[in-house]
């Protein structure tokens, strides 16, 4: 299974975070039940600069921030608005590749608009929201 989890780079310098860990943390506020070891991760940032930045794979299965195994992959210093607390469920993702612009190669928010499957994916539809979804179509 593939997830999209969305970050909005006002509420927290995801760009940064990136750039410092090869393993992060992310919410998993929803279908945390269906993640498991191995599934795959887009990670998408919001915003004007939409679009999936990086990729990973599940090496945590969701669990409260407080009883994740490494906390200092949290990166709580580049939170720009409230820092999560200790009860939020997180998900632990080691990331394979980055590509935080067009240049090296970013898939940008109108790429997808533009792809006759992906453009139907709630993260085009109804960006709301943390985590999405992929179909195997879509994968």
């Amino acid at each position: 299974m593939t997830f999209i989890l969305q970050g909005n780079p006002k509420k927290f310098d995801i760009d940064d975070y990136l750039g410092r860990y090869t393993q992060i943390y992310w919410r998993a506020p929803v279908l945390r039940n269906a993640m498991q070891i191995g599934d795959k991760v887009v990670i998408w940032r919001a915003g004007p600069e939409a679009g999936a930045i990086a990729v990973g794979r599940i090496i945590e299965r969701p669990t409260e921030k407080e009883n994740i195994k490494n906390p200092d992959a949290l990166g709580d210093d580049l939170w720009r608005a409230e820092v999560d607390n200790p009860s939020v469920v997180k998900v632990g993702i080691a990331i394979d590749d980055v590509r935080l612009t067009v240049e090296s190669g970013m898939i940008t928010r109108n790429a997808l608009m533009n792809d006759s499957v992906l453009m139907n994916n709630r993260i085009i539809t109804n960006p709301q929201g943390t985590v999405f979804r992929l179909s195997a179509e879509e994968d």
